[in-house]
């Protein structure tokens, strides 16, 4: 598998470590950071394949970084996909996909590498 580059945007450290960690372990290049606007900033200087995006976080929610990724013309090749702890989404809020922790490795996997493959086709 290629390596994709993956940042994960999450205000709760263990967690967005965690994944990062665990996206690591399998064959991503994984980076983190703790919250929007940090998240923003990495995203338009790594220009990840992936971006994994809490949902509620303080300082910004996740719509509103999606949004603002969404509306920059480079950013348009990247897959976002939205976590939250909070129950099921009524909907994707225009991310690639919505997973509610837990989660199994493997949906996360799965899910990740279909989002970016996605993107890429439509790019």
């Amino acid at each position: 598998m290629k390596a994709y580059n993956v940042l994960v945007i999450d205000d709760n450290r263990a967690r967005c470590q965690g994944l990062a960690e665990l996206l690591t372990l399998q064959g991503f290049e994984a980076y983190a950071e703790f919250g929007g606007t940090e998240g923003i900033a990495r995203a338009r200087s790594l220009r990840p394949d992936a971006v994994l995006l809490d949902l509620h976080m303080p300082d910004m929610d996740g719509v509103e970084v999606m949004t603002m990724l969404r509306d920059d013309p480079s950013m348009q090749s990247v897959a976002i996909i939205l976590l939250t702890a909070e129950g099921s989404p009524v909907s994707t809020h225009g991310s690639d996909a919505f997973l509610t922790f837990p989660f199994e490795t493997t949906t996360l996997t799965s899910v990740l590498l279909g989002c970016i493959m996605r993107r890429k086709q439509t790019k």
